[in-house]
């Protein structure tokens, strides 16, 4: 039975040494990342802010407006012309 511990024991103290220090390669790379995501997180809410100071409250624009300023001018290129009033023949894409 000493025989048997004596070799299986040096087996277990490596592979135990091996898992902890996968798992602390995992926690150290989790952590990095972690730290990573809250400095973006905060410089986005400092440039967020920033923006908002910076366009000006009393400029009466504002970039994300929900008012209606009306019908927007259509260009030619967007505009449907009818096949008939056209001076040369046309193919007509279907579909």
């Amino acid at each position: 039975m000493n025989h048997k511990l004596a070799f299986i024991l040096p087996r277990f103290a490596v592979i135990t040494l091996a898992a902890g220090l996968g798992a602390l390669a995992l926690f150290v790379v989790f952590k990095i990342l972690l730290v990573v995501m809250a400095v973006a997180a905060v410089v986005l809410l400092v440039k967020a802010i920033a923006g908002f100071f910076g366009q000006g409250r009393h400029s009466g624009h504002h970039e994300f407006s929900f008012e209606n300023h009306g019908p927007v001018p259509a260009r030619k290129a967007d505009t449907i012309v009818p096949v008939h009033t056209r001076s040369r023949p046309a193919i007509v894409p279907i579909g």
